[in-house]
């Protein structure tokens, strides 16, 4: 998030719970220029980088962990402008 916002901006970080679904879910969202297309489809591929010095393991390894958890991980760009990454974790019903 911080390398889309060279000049600087806001990294927003929010929780809310679905108690319906059992879930609660944590929001990270910049104000950066996006991601392009090409990057979106491959965010999550191992090796796979837009960054000059780094390793393309980040995102791939956030997502198999999440996941392993029962969870999920999603990156969208949002419309105005920047991206959201959205956490997604199972909770334990209440009352079991």
């Amino acid at each position: 998030a911080m390398d889309s916002m060279p000049d600087g901006g806001v990294i927003r970080v929010s929780a809310r719970e679905n108690t319906l679904a059992h879930r609660i879910e944590v929001i990270i969202e910049d104000e950066g220029y996006g991601i392009n297309k090409e990057a979106l489809d491959n965010i999550f591929a191992h090796f796979f980088t837009t960054k000059p010095e780094g390793l393309g393991l980040g995102l791939s390894t956030s997502r198999e962990i999440i996941e392993s958890h029962k969870g999920s991980l999603t990156v969208e760009n949002m419309e105005e402008k920047g991206v959201r990454a959205t956490i997604s974790l199972p909770t334990e019903p209440r009352g079991t």
